[in-house]
């Protein structure tokens, strides 16, 4: 999305839920004057006439999108979704195509008459708006990220509100005057669940660099994380405003590396070495300056980095892309279709947990235990021991790389072909464990 200067505002991801209307976020629109989508295997980018739909109460939005040529996704029923079920959030984050995370429904929240559907699958802010489907691939939910408290809160608006949207739809509404209109205040669902996911990182301390008299438009600024967990690829425009009041320049930083959890990094950028005198003259821009996180990449289990910033695997190659980079080519390691990606995670898991099962069987046992991480833990890669805030003990039974928790996170133990995984909430990846005296 863009503002009325062709300057990028956010980024989401979206999904056609009938003959040229695509669902997304009410926030990933907010303050935009135009806009453009592109569809996952094309490269031209589709004009966005407007919207034909809107609920600000759940952050829904309903946009007219020219020469759209996909199917729409089959709706699911999100009133027959529990605690424990298996999920995929989809999205196309940085110009990806068709990337997903699964997780599960780790909590269904009661706000008033309203509901929301809580998943563990993690949700980078350029993943925001798109699809939550269910192991039969019909949609139960749209994927929203909030920031609050330093954690990263991942949610599924339950599609049963989208589809009373997409059943009455209305004229379109020109893009400027629809974004407009939302500033309006109206109560949602998320003003108690924190502000939008790109507020877990902050831009702070821009300063020019003075080597002697000479200077030619470098600065230093700080990116710091607020989240509990590591971040990297953070983009960021920033825009430079006179003493009138109007922008005289932009500047991007795009920073590949991970930042850890609660720390800042100085990374460095450049513009017009005139924009020192246009904004003050001093060591810092004396005038309005604003900044824009517009993505970052959330460092989980299944990432190629630790917390620790080591690499896991060998990265995908090549810069990180800008903001209006094309997308590149879905067959990239790392990368996978989400029509391929249930059958080979269904078959992978269902042969490893028969072969749990015969060495750790979960028996007679509870479908599903919830309960929270108690403290320390012993051992290290495939031998950890977990104890539970329930008074349980579990261990790990798996290969898995192990985190060390810096607070107590939820955790999940569910029944799976005869034996018991684990998924901690906030972490992507899952281990199987067995319950020991």
């Amino acid at each position: 999305m863009e503002d009325s200067k062709g300057q990028p505002l956010a980024m989401g991801s979206g999904f056609v839920v009938k003959d040229g209307v695509i669902a997304t976020n009410l926030h990933v629109i907010e303050g935009a004057s135009q806009g453009y989508a592109k569809q996952a295997d094309r490269k031209e980018r589709l004009s966005i006439k407007g919207t034909v739909g809107i609920d600000a109460a759940r952050d829904v939005v309903l946009l007219s999108v020219e020469d759209v040529k996909a199917d729409a996704l089959p709706m699911g029923d999100s009133k027959q979704v529990a605690v424990g079920d298996e999920i995929y959030a989809v999205g196309n984050p940085r110009g990806l195509e068709g990337t997903f995370s699964a997780g599960i429904i780790s909590s269904i929240r009661r706000i008033g008459d309203d509901s929301l559907l809580q998943i563990t699958a993690p949700i980078s802010p350029g993943s925001s708006g798109g699809p939550v489907v269910n192991s039969k691939g019909e949609v139960i939910g749209v994927a929203a990220a909030t920031f609050s408290g330093g954690q990263n809160l991942n949610f599924a608006i339950p599609s049963e509100y989208l589809s009373a949207l997409a059943s009455a739809t209305t004229p379109t509404v020109p893009l400027g005057k629809a974004a407009a209109g939302t500033k309006q205040k109206v109560k949602s669902l998320f003003d108690d669940l924190g502000g939008r996911s790109t507020g877990g990182v902050k831009v702070e301390q821009l300063l020019w660099d003075l080597p002697g008299n000479a200077f030619n438009g470098e600065f230093s600024l700080s990116l710091r994380n607020e989240l509990r967990e590591p971040v990297r690829n953070v983009s960021c425009l920033l825009v430079f405003y006179g003493r009138d009041g109007q922008p005289v320049e932009t500047g991007t930083i795009q920073y590949k590396g991970t930042i850890a959890a609660g720390l800042a990094k100085r990374v460095r950028g450049n513009v017009d070495g005139s924009v020192k005198k246009l904004t003050g003259n001093g060591d810092s821009p004396q005038t309005k300056l604003e900044f824009r996180i517009l993505y970052f990449d959330l460092v989980t289990g299944d990432d190629t980095q630790d917390g620790r910033g080591n690499e896991l695997i060998t990265p995908i190659p090549g810069e990180t892309p800008d903001p209006t980079a094309e997308p590149q080519q879905s067959d990239r390691p790392g990368v996978v279709r989400p029509q391929d990606a249930e059958e080979a995670l269904r078959k992978i898991e269902k042969e490893l947990a028969e072969a749990v099962a015969k060495i750790a069987p979960a028996g007679n046992g509870p479908d599903l235990i919830e309960s929270k991480i108690d403290g320390e833990f012993s051992g290290w890669d495939g031998e950890t021991i977990f104890k539970l805030s329930n008074g349980q003990i579990w261990q790990q039974v798996t290969y898995g790389y192990t985190y060390r928790y810096a607070y107590s996170p939820k955790v999940f133990i569910i029944k799976t072909n005869g034996a018991y995984k684990m998924k901690v909430d906030g972490v992507s990846s899952t281990i199987f464990v067995k319950q020991i005296k």
